[in-house]
């Protein structure tokens, strides 16, 4: 299909580059088309999508391809909220591989059209051209005859004489330096050393310094070959020798380790990984949830920060306004003069404004409304990824913005493998920050990145819908032209090659394309190619290598799943959030019952929020957002609050208090003195509890005691009668547990007489002023009457005057 044409900005600045070279005449291996692609719900694919077919979507697609080949694309599943809560539907996060290579192949399909379109440009000759042979022909053309003069004859064939001198030259020293350095080559990137050569089947595992430190043997003893060979040409060309050798002989040796050999430079096979350590919890509890995560040399420390849904990252920029006010009412001032560097910028500029705007705003409309949002949208998970210098081994100060256009991709890579596999806001509604910090580099930080996140979120209690891994992919091709200096030449074929997986920085450095994956058990949830191989890589070497990603992604998700090995065993979160992180809990209600909420001037709303120190939001109609730092007070202002609100209704999980403890079940009171029946049969599916040798009541009182605090599910109220029937043993595990409070035990009486007290005053001062509404209303109603009533006496009486002095008139005239 094809959207609404959007003209995305990426796509047309890719394809106007291209057809500008092709026009130009410079010379291309191939034109390159650029597209963006979406699938939406229904199955469908849409080339150039509009922003609201893109937000809608299941993923988002932006590829580039020369005629045949993929130059480069982004990938990213989207975010879904389920309407289900069943467990299978939450584990289908992600985009199989067979739908991503369907869509690949699609978005192959228009590149094609693009360039087709290319091709067809006119090449434009300009006359300013330096080529000699273009400046011939066109004099040609003129009829003027072909000279030249001796100076500039002279120059263009020493020129070219030097080139053609400089290529001889290195192929006979790349030849010669070949020779001699096959076999020591071959051991460099395979792993090997002379005395354990004989024992290539086992994988030793080389550190990076190791590798460099052989590296560097080899480059000294190419510059001492070159030198020896070569002593009598200029320094300028013994560099220029030196450094072309070196970096095909590194290549060279690469490949050959890895397609005739199986082996590569730290001594794994080709599929292999590098070994994995992890630790979660790695902090103290004042952090909500923490883990490190070590592939090789590559480790991560991450972090997850809960906060309210309000402390989200703002999505504003300076650039943007709030819909609210009128942009021309701001001065315009300078982007550069007026950007906040850090707390030394005290001048406000329009985002200062529009929040001071906001914060009176706020103020306001609090006391009337209880709402507590603010005009500016916030994005409610975000990823903080930081690569600091001494993760490469450099004591190096910043030498620009910390945040570098490597670590935004890298983190942005990362941020959007994870999204899909947060809970919704309506299960989940917290503000989500995940820190990624960076302490050892070697090779696809930002894949690792994706499983010290997962853990740190499961640490956190984050009921993540599926787990996220990733891993990075390389290739090395056999060009079949050893012996050529032409790196073009290979892009006529590309027939044997190897895929690698879990690339490292030197197979990134020499190989020919780096393609991160990462997904889900299911499927792929985020990608990125870079490609390094002239004209491309074919769609089928793609696919291959999100094949190997895939089975890489089991062995990785394995290792997390193992206890035994640091993991968190069958990816299941901790019950209930740390104590140290803040309570959030969401109270749906009937929106004619928000004014009981918040009471005359605000009153009730702010005796609820300075009682328990809890805050509340009422900016969504129907919801109330209850946010605070005690686990203990959260739980009190909810049940006030849904004691004021909110009523008792099939399908909804209450918090109640086990009153009666009968043969028959439990008596549980919940909202406002409403008590409804856990019937025996509704405990317990636990044979073992059944079989209580003193019956039903033996069994009532093994699960519950009078005084406890439990949570229930209500399975039915009778619209009549309006009795209440409640279950436990239909609770999910999940939700025996509430996030605000893991207090399932009695209650303290003390607290909970005091506590209950006050709610009751609460509840009273509500319908005082219920009444009061109502009366003043009545009496409202009441003035209304006697007035009218006194008016049409008046008018009566006017009526009845007028009528007097009508008869005394006729009187008087007869």
């Amino acid at each position: 299909g094809k959207g609404t044409p959007s003209g995305d900005p990426v796509a047309l600045a890719i394809n106007s580059a291209s057809a500008a070279l092709v026009e130009s005449g410079l010379p291309l291996l191939s034109p390159a088309g650029c597209v963006r692609v979406c699938l939406m719900i229904d199955g469908e694919m849409i080339i150039d999508p509009s922003p609201t077919q893109l937000e809608n979507s299941r993923l988002d697609l932006l590829y580039a391809g020369s005629r045949d080949r993929t130059l480069m694309l982004e990938f990213c599943a989207k975010p879904t909220e389920f309407e289900s809560s069943s467990s299978a539907e939450r584990e289908l996060i992600g985009i199989p591989e067979e739908e991503v290579a369907d869509i690949i192949r699609f978005a192959q399909g228009h590149v094609l059209a693009i360039i087709e379109a290319q091709e067809r440009i006119p090449v434009k000759i300009r006359v300013g051209n330096n080529d000699r042979d273009l400046r011939l022909r066109l004099a040609s053309d003129l009829g003027i005859a072909q000279r030249m003069d001796d100076a500039d004859e002279l120059r263009t064939m020493e020129k070219e004489a030097y080139t053609s001198r400089m290529q001889e030259k290195l192929q006979d020293a790349f030849d010669y330096v070949y020779e001699t350095l096959e076999d020591v080559v071959l051991r460099l990137f395979s792993g090997t050393s002379v005395s354990n050569e004989a024992e290539e089947s086992d994988e030793i595992s080389l550190s990076k310094f190791v590798r460099g430190m052989r590296e560097n043997a080899v480059r000294e003893e190419v510059k001492a070959l070159i030198f020896e060979r070569y002593h009598d040409i200029s320094e300028e060309e013994q560099k220029f020798l030196q450094s072309s050798v070196l970096k095909k002989l590194m290549k060279e040796g690469m490949r050959r380790a890895a397609i005739d050999g199986n082996r590569r430079s730290d001594g794994r096979s080709l599929k292999s990984i590098r070994p994995i350590s992890m630790s979660a919890p790695l902090f103290p509890d004042s952090v909500h949830g923490s883990a490190i995560f070590t592939r090789g040399e590559t480790q991560v420390i991450c972090t997850a920060t809960l906060g309210a849904p309000k402390e989200g990252l703002p999505l504003s920029t300076l650039y943007s306004t709030a819909s609210e006010f009128d942009p021309n009412s701001f001065p315009k001032v300078s982007p550069v003069q007026d950007l906040p560097v850090g707390s030394l910028r005290s001048t406000k500029n329009e985002m200062a404004l529009i929040s001071d705007l906001n914060s009176r705003k706020i103020k306001a409309d609090r006391e009337q409304t209880g709402d507590s949002g603010t005009l500016d949208e916030v994005q409610r998970a975000f990823l903080h990824y930081d690569f600091p210098s001494f993760s490469t081994g450099e004591a190096l100060g910043p030498k620009g913005p910390s945040a570098n256009r490597r670590a935004i991709g890298h983190g942005s890579l990362a941020e959007r493998a994870l999204l899909p596999a947060l809970p919704p806001v309506s299960q989940f509604p917290y503000s989500l920050r995940v820190t990624s910090e960076v302490t050892s580099s070697n090779g696809s930080s930002s894949m690792a990145t994706t499983s010290g996140a997962t853990l740190a979120l499961l640490d956190a209690g984050v009921r993540i819908l599926a787990p996220i891994a990733g891993v990075s992919i390389g290739l090395v091709v056999d060009e079949n032209h050893r012996h050529s200096t032409n790196e073009t030449d290979a892009f006529s074929s590309l027939k044997n090659y190897a895929i690698l997986v879990d690339l490292t920085g030197t197979e990134d450095y020499y190989g020919e394309m780096d393609f991160k994956v990462a997904g889900s058990p299911h499927g792929i949830t985020a990608m990125q190619l870079d490609v390094k191989y002239p004209g491309g890589v074919p769609i089928d070497i793609l696919i291959d290598a999100m094949v190997a990603a895939k089975n890489a992604r089991e062995e990785i998700f394995d290792a997390m799943s193992d206890a035994n090995r640091g993991g968190i065993a069958d990816f299941q979160p901790r019950r209930g959030l740390k104590t140290t992180a803040p309570r959030v809990e969401v109270i749906r209600f009937d929106p004619v019952r928000k004014r009981d909420l918040i009471g005359p001037g605000g009153a009730i709303l702010k005796q609820l929020e300075s009682h328990y120190g809890v805050a509340l939001d009422l900016s969504q109609e129907g919801q109330c957002l209850l946010h605070g730092r005690d686990a203990e007070m959260v739980g009190k202002a909810m049940a006030a609050v849904m004691d004021l609100v909110a009523d008792v209704e099939e399908g909804g999980i209450y918090e109640g208090v086990v009153m009666a403890v009968k043969d028959f079940g439990a008596v549980v009171e919940l909202l406002r003195n409403k008590e409804g029946l856990l019937h025996v049969s509704e405990l317990t599916d636990d044979e073992g509890i059944l079989n209580n040798p003193e019956g039903n009541l033996g069994v009532v009182k093994e699960m519950v005691k009078v005084g406890d605090k439990i949570r229930v599910l209500c399975i039915g109220v009778d619209p009549v009668e309006g009795s209440i029937r409640l279950s436990r043993k239909r609770l999910k595990d999940d939700d025996l547990y509430n996030y605000s409070s893991a207090a399932t035990g009695p209650i303290h009486e003390e607290a909970s007489r005091s506590s209950d007290a006050w709610r009751l005053e609460l509840i009273k001062d509500a319908n005082r002023a219920r009444n009061e509404r109502g009366s003043h209303s009545a009496h409202t109603s009441s003035k209304k009457t006697k007035t009218a009533k006194s008016q049409r006496r008046t008018v009566s009486k006017n009526t009845s005057k007028g009528g007097s002095r009508k008869n005394s008139r006729s009187r008087r005239l007869r």
